[in-house]
């Protein structure tokens, strides 16, 4: 984007603040396909959630890559997206519920590399077994709030289409 090259010198300023060294920091450029965007995380070590208000896809394409995200606990719902995520995934070892935690959970992830190996076992594992990725679930319960909306707003819909009248009642509480 036009704003990167105005951006890098924050950046660089702001990482050695931080007492991390410029030159290990590796700006990507931007990426229009969703190949190519996945295919970044092969250089990535770990995703950082942005403060206050973090990030859903940000969150999700990192951990199917194996990648870790470290996020902090917030309070309000967009402070917590990340971390509903990584609890769905049971890979809560990169939640940080202060500042200070966060950057300690960052630096350990660069210098510890049992720990970062532990943690992508973790996201693999987790990933591999959560309603995040079970697609067909999802759309069973996507079809069921449907239906219940349907039944709730519109009831001869589903009379007309050849649901029941006890379905549709019961369809209808369930969305009550």
């Amino acid at each position: 984007s036009p704003l990167e090259p105005a951006l890098r010198p924050c950046y660089e300023r702001l990482a050695r603040a931080a007492g991390l060294p410029p030159d290990r920091i590796v700006f990507l450029p931007a990426v229009r396909d969703e190949a190519g965007n996945l295919a970044r995380y092969a250089v990535v070590d770990a995703v950082l959630d942005p403060m206050p208000f973090g990030i859903v896809k940000g969150a999700l394409e990192p951990l199917q890559a194996g990648v870790p995200v470290v996020t902090l606990l917030g309070r309000r719902h967009g402070e917590r997206s990340a971390y509903s995520i990584l609890a769905h995934a049971g890979v809560t070892g990169t939640v940080a519920q202060s500042g200070r935690e966060y950057v300690d959970i960052v630096a350990r992830l660069a210098g510890d590399a049992a720990f970062r190996a532990g943690v992508v076992r973790a996201i693999r594992a987790g990933m591999a077994a959560s309603p995040l990725v079970d697609l067909p679930a999802h759309t069973r319960a996507l079809e069921r709030a449907y239906l219940a909306a349907l039944a709730a707003r519109a009831p001869a819909s589903l009379l007309d289409s050849g649901f029941g009248a006890a379905e549709v009642d019961a369809l209808a509480a369930a969305a009550a």
